[in-house]
């Protein structure tokens, strides 16, 4: 590919990425390559011009609606650590009980 058709497809990619995602960013989820030793999975908030670029190199693709819910729920239970492991476990699993004393 020569550089001005890389960078015309990475100017391609940002136009039809900036009306999904207003905010200017988005979340994208590494591809396995062969020859390349990362793990594919692996899944990271980029702004849109970084997306563009890795999505042009077919090195990631956009997360999918699912994906994104998964990983804002795993951030936020990162992020809100608890005291007890019950109620920790209730949280990770989506378990609606009453707390301990709730009659």
């Amino acid at each position: 590919m020569q550089t001005t058709d890389y960078f015309s497809a990475i100017r391609q990619q940002r136009a039809a990425l900036t009306p999904q995602f207003p905010d200017g960013a988005c979340l994208v989820i590494s591809i396995r390559l062969a020859g390349r030793p990362s793990p594919a999975g692996s899944i990271c908030e980029v702004n849109i011009d970084n997306a563009a670029r890795l999505i042009t190199e077919g090195t990631h693709r956009l997360a999918s609606k699912e994906e994104i819910q998964s990983f804002r729920e795993e951030q936020e239970f990162k992020r809100s650590p608890s005291a007890d492991p019950l109620e920790a476990a209730r949280k990770r699993f989506g378990l609606l009980t009453g707390k301990k004393g709730d009659a």
